[in-house]
């Protein structure tokens, strides 16, 4: 040659190899507004159970309360509360009816409504064993969604498998409650490998985080760690709704103290005077002590100021705890699930772009010798500003510098090398890397 090449800044190229994920500079080019969906998978969450966190009496003396057992470090966190689980009855199920009757009379008569501190939906799988303190771990494979050698997208056959990267090819994740995560085949450490965690806990409130295992050098094997920043969270169980009775919740806190206080009224008044004690039916549970005739009217007034606050009480109707009203659409279109989907362009920009890639190669964006005849049929090279130079073994020959500025102006526009005379301007002939 008359003139020598230099290390220039070349701008694409077709490149020498094309393994997958080699090639991952992003691309000024159209690829659309929408992706198409390749295939789906899910990691279901609808099959739930019914948790009642509730409190416990603990003794009073030093001595009992040292031998009492409560409370627990689930999770991580201190929590005195117990804890009761049962299946949620299935309507359609002959035992329906037996089913909840059952829970009515665990919420009401078991445990008490007074003690109840919530009433909530959590998956079976966050809480399988009803006694775990531990996140419950879970994972899903996703290896039959991995990228091929010139594989296929879209029915598509790829022939430049840059485009198995992102933005052309990715797998989106959903919570199904407005938050998602893109996730590109390309970060993954291992090909073979691809796969979500999921990580659930059920109490004191039921959450789950999913994340990508082994992503962005995070798997443990190698000394990464979990990639929870890339994970999604899932939280909005249904919290329920549990109806207390006012009366026997007051009643069962201050029966001693009524009866005491009417009982001290009575005996103030009367002094050492006779008493005859007489059950009043103020109310079935009630029997209040009534003094003699002639006692003062101040025990009479006291007394009906108790009797009209029990009646009160017993009056007020059923009060609505927890909470009434919560997300059931999810519940109804069983949605509570982790949703994923393999996306990649639509199949006719899948097209274009791998023509234009068969014609121009990839974008280098690199300071390096151009290839110039590194495939099969041709090879495509830009340059940004190409060193040429006059060899000095062809010193008596040497290119005059206006014609090397005009080819290094060439390279700048873009030169194609063919390696066939007869095949020159034939992009139909396979030019993948051998």
């Amino acid at each position: 040659n008359r003139y020598q090449l230099g290390r220039c800044f070349v701008e694409r190229e077709h490149s020498a190899t094309d393994t997958l994920f080699e090639n991952t500079l992003p691309e000024n080019i159209e690829i659309g507004d929408t992706y198409y969906i390749n295939d789906t998978e899910k990691f279901d969450l609808n099959d739930m159970q019914l948790v009642i966190l509730y409190t416990v009496i603990v003794p009073s003396s030093m001595q009992e309360h040292q031998m009492f057992e409560y409370g627990a470090i689930r999770n991580g966190i201190y929590t005195p509360l117990k804890i009761a689980v049962e299946n949620i009855p299935d309507p359609n199920s002959d035992t329906f009816v037996a089913d909840m009757c059952h829970i009515n009379y665990l919420i009401h008569q078991a445990i008490g409504t007074q003690n109840i501190v919530a009433i909530y939906q959590c998956p079976t799988k966050f809480f399988p064993d009803r006694v775990s303190h531990e996140p419950i771990e879970w994972y899903l494979d996703l290896n039959s969604w991995k990228p091929t050698n010139h594989g296929t997208l879209a029915r598509h056959s790829v022939r430049n498998n840059k485009l198995f990267c992102y933005p052309y090819n990715l797998i989106m994740a959903s919570n199904n409650s407005g938050q998602t995560g893109e996730y590109h085949f390309e970060n993954w450490n291992d090909i073979n490998s691809i796969r979500f965690d999921i990580r659930g806990v059920c109490v004191t409130q039921p959450v789950g985080i999913c994340y990508p295992h082994g992503y962005r050098k995070s798997n443990i094997g190698v000394g990464g760690f979990n990639d929870y920043e890339d994970g999604i969270t899932i939280s909005n169980f249904p919290v329920c709704a549990w109806q207390s009775d006012v009366f026997a919740e007051w009643w069962a806190q201050n029966k001693n103290s009524f009866m005491t206080s009417n009982l001290t009224s009575v005996l103030t008044t009367v002094g050492g005077g006779a008493l005859g004690l007489a059950a009043t039916a103020l109310a079935p549970e009630i029997a209040i002590p009534v003094m003699a005739a002639g006692a003062g009217l101040s025990v009479a007034s006291t007394v009906a100021n108790s009797v009209a606050k029990v009646n009160d009480l017993k009056a007020t109707a059923p009060q609505v705890r927890g909470q009434a009203q919560t997300d059931c659409l999810n519940g109804a279109l069983k949605r509570y699930k982790y949703d994923f989907y393999h996306l990649c362009i639509k199949p006719e920009y899948l097209e274009m772009c791998d023509a234009y890639f068969d014609r121009y190669g990839y974008l280098t964006n690199a300071n390096k010798y151009p290839n110039r005849n590194v495939r099969p049929h041709w090879t495509y090279t830009k340059t940004l500003d190409c060193v040429l130079i006059n060899n000095p073994e062809t010193v008596l020959t040497s290119v005059p510098t206006e014609d090397l500025t005009k080819i290094a102006q060439i390279y700048n526009n873009g030169i194609t090398f063919w390696k066939n005379p007869n095949e020159v301007g034939n992009y139909n002939l396979d030019n993948r890397t051998t």
